[in-house]
């Protein structure tokens, strides 16, 4: 396996910055929302809008915010955000919205985490917090003081370090990237450029890490399908996976499918299964100038902003307590659209139940969520309203979505 990923890993580390870019190219912000529509919903259940969850933001946090995670503490609900500004973890009570308390972590010296761009973070309680350094390709697990108690490495073993620029993938942890524990193992998500074509057309998508051996596994699962015509650079090999009781389900970019392996046996496909948006149109590939991958005789800066413009999924949710998929969609833009940024982008949310069978079927608001920063949770699917936070800079809103029967 070591053979493999290295192998498979031959790009710089300029596909990692380029790659970064072009993911905050899409989810740039601009200054002006456009007027919310109503959601247009299909099928049989309608997921409809229930509520607010307002959370109160001090001075030192903005609205976009990369890594959020959902635990319970006393089975009480509590939010997460690591704050990249100032590097601490926000603890806020999910009831009254409220900051609660903050975890400060130091950058430099024996407990320090280097550098906190991208950084992402994990946790199911406050004396065990996992952060996410995309730079050192390391997890840093820390205590609820901000002191360090281990790290981990999630280099291939026996890599050089002057190798470790060349992997083809990297750590991005955040809702569209997320990561779960089972037991002492935790699944890390990373995210592919697609860059090296693999004989199998096999991507990893998932590192699966041992806390207590500290050993690795790097899974990967055949996808031909993006091999076999060409979609554009970067972003069609992107992927989200999660996990329900014993099943991984991974999405990736320009598939209509998932994936579904199960946990025990991860990098062998039981099923796919059509998971696409009654919203967005059957993908068409851009025609080949030449043979040679990743870019087929297009210039980089010529396809890249063509491939950002056309519609493809971008996360994959799963609701523990109803038991529902979410695939949120981005659809096709054109030049004006484009232009504008995140005013200019509809999205639309497929959603299932466990066995995969349609129950809604949401477009939404052009221009109003910030789809970075999704979660679902009991009391539902929460999209993160930027037109309220333009209007008051002290709060961030997540409207409520849940499910009624039509």
């Amino acid at each position: 396996m070591t053979a493999s990923i290295l192998n498979k890993s031959s790009h710089r580390l300029s596909v990692f910055i380029i790659l970064s870019f072009c993911l905050i190219c899409i989810s740039a912000c601009n200054d002006n929302s456009s007027s919310a529509g109503d959601i247009s919903n299909t099928e049989e259940t309608s997921y409809q809008k229930t509520g607010e969850k307002v959370f109160h933001l001090d001075s030192t946090m903005r609205f976009a915010n990369q890594s959020l995670v959902l635990f319970n503490e006393d089975e009480q609900p509590k939010l997460s955000i690591f704050n990249q500004m100032n590097a601490s973890v926000n603890y806020f009570d999910y009831e009254s919205g409220e900051l609660e308390s903050k975890v400060f972590f130091e950058r430099e010296g024996p407990d320090g985490i280097g550098n906190i761009a991208h950084m992402g973070h994990f946790q199911t309680n406050k004396d065990s917090i996992f952060l996410f350094s995309p730079w050192e390709s390391k997890v840093f697990l820390m205590d609820g003081n901000g002191k360090k108690i281990d790290s981990y490495s999630l280099t291939p073993p026996g890599t050089k370090e002057s190798e470790k620029k060349y992997l083809g993938y990297y750590l991005e942890t955040s809702p569209n990237s997320p990561v779960f524990k089972k037991d002492n193992d935790l699944y890390i998500n990373v995210v592919n450029s697609g860059q090296l074509k693999s004989e199998d057309g096999s991507l990893v998508f998932m590192i699966k890490l041992n806390l207590e051996t500290k050993e690795k596994e790097y899974l990967e699962i055949n996808q031909s399908i993006l091999f076999d015509e060409f979609w554009g650079v970067l972003l069609p090999y992107a992927s989200t996976a999660v996990i329900d009781d014993n099943r991984i389900i991974t999405s990736f970019a320009k598939n209509p499918k998932v994936s579904i392996s199960n946990i025990e046996n991860p990098q062998s496909v039981i099923e796919e299964k059509e998971l696409s948006s009654s919203f967005i149109g059957e993908f068409k590939p851009f025609p080949k100038k030449n043979s040679e991958h990743p870019n087929y005789g297009y210039s980089f800066l010529e396809i890249n902003s063509e491939t950002n413009k056309k519609a493809f999924y971008l996360g994959l949710f799963y609701s523990t307590f109803e038991k529902h998929f979410f695939r949120v969609a981005l659809q096709e833009r054109t030049e004006d659209q484009y232009a504008l940024g995140r005013d200019g982008m509809q999205y639309s949310i497929v959603i299932t139940d466990e066995n995969f069978n349609k129950l809604a079927d949401l477009e939404l608001p052009k221009g109003k969520y910030n789809m970075d920063m999704t979660f679902v949770n009991q009391y539902g699917l929460h999209l993160a309203n930027r037109e309220a936070y333009e209007n008051n800079e002290d709060q961030l809103v997540f409207d409520v979505y849940s499910p009624v029967n039509k």
